[in-house]
């Protein structure tokens, strides 16, 4: 599938987002490749205001991935780029409607890339920038596998490019760093988060010698952070 074209409209800080694909052809999982997909991307309150699924979202961003957790294993919070980013304003939501498939996800997430760079060339803040991306239409067992399987296809390209792409799912028992025991990735329904790279990351990297080696070229000059 050819990289997609878009014809973004703004509205305040709202923009809808129409991505076309050109295909008629299935997508990997057997789905119809949808040609035409609405984006809608905004802050929360003007998302709110379409009725989109987004305060429960918000809300759990503000009380559970940016606040301190007892069981988290270290000080702070469960996400101290979270609750930064929160703080200066940098926290996008994007909504994904349609039943879609594995390569049009994809495609979506990579057109969402390409606006996370256009956020960040605007940001006084760009490293604090962050799109959390929903797909309400989907079932929410199916979207689970989706979300994942999308996830671990783009890491490489995403930690190649400085940024991260995080997945999110109800009852994701992953564990935290610090507390193998401590679900840091459950979330009240199944999520992508697109933000940049930072020092501490390296972390999170070691499945991997290439996206640690993009790290440490990226940071060779920083020293980490005590995690």
């Amino acid at each position: 599938m050819g990289a997609p074209n878009a014809s973004p409209s703004s509205s305040g800080s709202l923009r809808v987002i129409d991505v076309r694909f050109g295909s008629d052809v299935l997508d990997t999982d057997g789905l119809p490749v949808w040609t035409d997909v609405a984006v809608i991307l905004g802050g929360v309150e003007q998302i709110a205001q379409l009725g989109e699924p987004v305060p429960d979202v918000n809300a759990w961003m503000h009380e559970w991935i940016a606040k301190p957790h007892p069981d988290l294993g270290r000080d702070g919070e469960v996400c101290p780029f979270a609750a930064l980013s929160l703080r200066r304003g940098g926290v996008h939501y994007a909504v994904v409607h349609g039943m879609l498939g594995v390569g049009t996800m994809m495609s979506v997430v990579a057109r969402l890339a390409a606006e996370f760079g256009r956020l960040q060339e605007q940001s006084s803040h760009p490293n604090l920038e962050t799109i959390v991306v929903m797909f309400p239409d989907i079932e929410v067992a199916a979207l689970r596998d989706r979300v994942f399987l999308v996830q671990s296809k783009m890491k490489d390209a995403f930690v190649a490019e400085g940024r991260m792409l995080g997945e999110f799912a109800p009852g994701y028992t992953a564990g935290g760093i610090h507390n193998p025991n401590f679900p840091a990735l459950s979330s009240p329904v199944p999520l992508l988060v697109i933000r940049a790279m930072v020092p501490n990351d390296a972390m999170f990297l070691n499945g991997s010698k290439d996206w640690l080696e993009a790290h440490a070229q990226r940071f060779a000059k920083v020293t980490l952070a005590k995690a």
